[in-house]
Formats: C-alpha cells, structure tokens, sequence
C-alpha cells in the first residue's frame, strides 16, 4: 500500500494515539533483531463503541488495506541471504500491523531497512549504519518531497499534534555504549544504563530532518 493512500486513509486516526515504531536490538556481533510496527489499537475501540452510529466505512482499516505492502515486504526480505524467523502480522481490524525477523550482520540490515516504507518499492531514503572498528554511527537521510510536504499541506492542522500520531524509534546496544554523539537530536531518551536509546517525534517531524548519531562501543 503507498504511503499517499495510507496516510489520506488514517488521518481520523489524528485523534486518537496512532504508533509507527521501529524496534532495532543488535547483539554483541552485531546481528540482532528487527520490528516495524503500526498500532491503531485506539482507534479501533472507538469505532467498536460506535458501532450503533452511522458510521462512513472509509474510516476503517481494513486488512486488506495493508495487503499488497506486506506482500512486498515478504517477497523482498525472503530474497535478502541473512534475514532469518520473518514474522509477519496483519490485523487491521484489530489495530496492529507489523513485520519482524533477525538479521545476520549490518548489511543484511540495511538491506531489509528498505522496506521499512509502506510503500511498494524499495526506499531510496531508508536510514543505514556504518561501522568502522567499534564505532556504529546511524544514518537516516531527509525524506522531505514535494509530494509529501503537498500532502502535509492538504491535511494540516490548527492545534499541535505531535503526541496525536507519534512515531517511535528504539535502538539498543548489547554491548556498552562507551560514548554516544546525538548532538542534533532534542527528542531522545537513553534507558537500561546507556545502552538503549529511544527517539518519539511527530510521524512528519522525523522524515523532515537529516538524522545521524555515532556510537562508540566497549
């Protein structure tokens, strides 16, 4: 499913707590554990106490509204060599969607982190890491078009809604994090003694800025 038609469709969702997150654990050499998750749970007990109103059926989601994407993403992860226990879940009716496996090593990951878009082509713009002796710096370009700043202008809101549709990024370290550089990075909290760092940000702000952070490792 595009993100244009994906986004048109949970605008209602605006007012309730819609989660995007990405959930990235790298063991001691540096294989790990990978999650992309959209929770609408809020949403869908709204509609359920509404059940004895009218109510316009293109305010649901539907699994079948996430069906071609997680096709796309299940196709493109079981050709990646490294990409181990692929799980995928599609419960839209439900509120949850999400995809998770394992990865082998660094490039087997940023590999998978292409599909990781919502859309059905590979991303262009998807976030990377390099590693270079025991330093790990994480990058995620700007993903800032034109077609989603029109997008950003059609739906625009009058109040503030960065704790309305949130987007939510762990990034976790089994080994120590000896030193960490999130100099441009105001939206960051670092939990389980240093080693997990947690980003929350409005689903746009996040998109809208070039992200880089260095680690450096026991």
């Amino acid at each position: 499913m595009k993100l244009k038609k994906t986004l048109l469709l949970i605008i209602p969702l605006f007012l309730f707590s819609c989660v995007v997150q990405q959930d990235i654990v790298f063991n001691k050499d540096f294989s790990g554990s990978y999650k992309y998750s959209i929770d609408f749970k809020e949403y869908v007990k709204y509609l359920k106490a509404e059940v004895d109103e009218k109510t316009d059926e293109e305010n649901y989601l539907s699994n079948i509204d996430f069906e071609e994407y997680l096709n796309f993403v299940k196709s493109g992860l079981e050709n990646i060599l490294g990409i181990e226990n692929l799980k995928i879940v599609n419960n839209a009716e439900e509120g949850e969607v999400y995809f998770s496996y394992d990865f082998a090593d660094i490039n087997t990951l940023n590999q998978a982190l292409r599909y990781s878009n919502l859309d059905t082509k590979t991303n262009e713009y998807s976030s990377y890491f390099e590693k270079k002796c025991k330093t790990i710096t994480y990058v995620r370009p700007k993903i800032h078009t034109e077609e989603n700043k029109n997008i950003e202008d059609e739906n625009k809101i009058d109040f503030d809604d960065n704790s309305l549709f949130t987007w939510v990024f762990n990034l976790e370290f089994a080994t120590d994090v000896k030193k960490h550089n999130l100099a441009n990075d105001t939206t960051i909290s670092i939990q389980k003694g240093g080693r997990k760092f947690t980003e929350t940000n409005n689903i746009y702000d996040y998109t809208n800025k070039e992200t880089k952070w260095e680690f450096k490792l026991k």
